[in-house]
């Protein structure tokens, strides 16, 4: 792996040590207070920005992640079937997330609101929409993750349109480093369903419990359509139970996705299910359905896999995920061979220092598997072993 250059990363670190050093708990009126000083909004708050902010529900945010890894029993880069982590050996500089975000009020009623996410790292360069930043070079890159305006009309619980560029609805897994159980992504995530979507996405709140979500959107990851004439439907279905305990979510897509082709069609189904056992225990299941017409030499191609988590809160500081995950490249579409693949990962999410509750580290061991012979280590070997050192700095 090519170590990145610290001179690259110069101003993201600087970040990160002067919001470190803002989380000393003592307020801009020179009160001491014992709650750290974790979020952006609480270092503003001795700026005069602070205040035209509090009054329009904005909320600035961010994160730095950064990791290092290797892969004992692998010898040739890059890692086959990763997404955000094919190098088998170094240290990566992921992301630094910034957004601005203003939600609408809760409930039926009129509002306005939106969000501007920018992302830079090596991350940005595996998610960026075709036609927007496209001429950059390097291992980093510099993306405009999100950019969209939210409208809340008075409809049966809330309707809420959104337009403009957002991140998909579909999967467990995100973008976002912060709001991941586990440091890499599961194949589902990275090979079955989009990243995001520029267009139009409106979601009901039926009732409290119940929503329904329909859009027309360009495709998956464009921002200039290289199929004009043939746009993209989107649907889900969310439901929540009155305690709050399950929560089940279904998605479907379906539109003409290769270029100069407005005729066949991919299509990709999409669930989600979460449980709360207890306070210390919960689970999620994920499962994708994918087909292609014509896009294996002519015949039609598909895809399917299936993921499960259990996190255990160890303590307040603590927690441990585990993800077992089954995935089927029928047709080496989306692999770009047919493969069979599956995967077991543990990880930590741990807050060491008390008095920084923003830093986190996640360690991780991660072993894929290939039940169609050779397919890691440059076609050598059925397994890969990788052990990761994961630092989430949010802020």
């Amino acid at each position: 792996m090519s170590i990145l250059r610290t001179s690259v990363h110069a101003p993201a670190l600087a970040l990160a040590v002067a919001l470190l050093a803002s989380s000393s708990g003592v307020r801009a009126d020179g009160a001491d207070d014992t709650r750290p000083a974790t979020d952006l909004i609480d270092v503003l708050r001795a700026t005069p920005i602070a205040r035209p902010l509090d009054r329009a529900r904005i909320r600035p945010y961010g994160w730095v992640e950064a990791s290092v890894t290797t892969s004992p029993l692998t010898e040739e880069s890059p890692r086959a079937g990763r997404v955000f982590d094919t190098e088998i050996d170094g240290f990566r500089f992921h992301q630094a997330y910034l957004a601005l975000e203003r939600a609408p009020a809760d409930g039926c009623c009129l509002d306005l609101g939106g969000k501007v996410a920018v992302l830079w790292g090596t991350d940005a360069a595996l998610v960026h929409a075709r036609g927007l930043l496209d001429d950059q070079t390097g291992d980093e890159h510099l993306d405009l993750l999100e950019a969209h305006a939210l409208v809340r009309l008075p409809l049966a619980c809330g309707l809420t349109l959104k337009v403009g560029k957002f991140t998909t609805p579909m999967g467990f897994e995100v973008i976002e480093a912060a709001n991941n159980l586990l440091p890499s992504r599961s194949f589902l995530f990275g090979y079955a369903i989009p990243f995001t979507h520029t267009g139009v996405l409106a979601t009901v709140q039926a009732t409290p419990t119940l929503s329904l979500s329909w859009g027309v959107v360009l495709g998956w990851d464009v921002w200039d359509d290289n199929n004009p004439h043939a746009l993209t439907q989107l649907a889900s279905f969310g439901w929540k139970a009155p305690d709050e305990r399950d929560a089940i979510t279904l998605n479907a897509i379906v539109g003409a996705e290769r270029p100069g082709n407005t005729s066949d069609l991919r299509m990709v189904f999409d669930a989600t299910w979460t449980h709360t056992w207890s306070d210390r225990w919960k689970t999620a299941v994920n499962a994708d359905v994918g087909y292609e017409e014509g896009a294996a030499a002519g015949q039609d191609a598909s895809w399917w896999g299936a993921a499960g988590y259990a996190t255990h809160t160890l303590g307040d500081r603590l927690s441990a995920t585990a993800r077992a995950e089954y995935f089927r490249d029928v047709d080496g579409t989306r692999l770009g061979t047919p493969a069979t693949l599956a995967e077991l990962t543990l990880g930590l999410d741990w807050t060491p220092w008390r008095s920084v509750p923003n830093l986190r580290l996640r360690p991780e061991v991660r072993w894929d598997h290939s039940f169609d012979g050779p397919f890691f280590d440059g076609g050598r070997d059925d397994d890969q072993l990788s052990l990761t050192l994961d630092l989430v700095f949010s802020f």
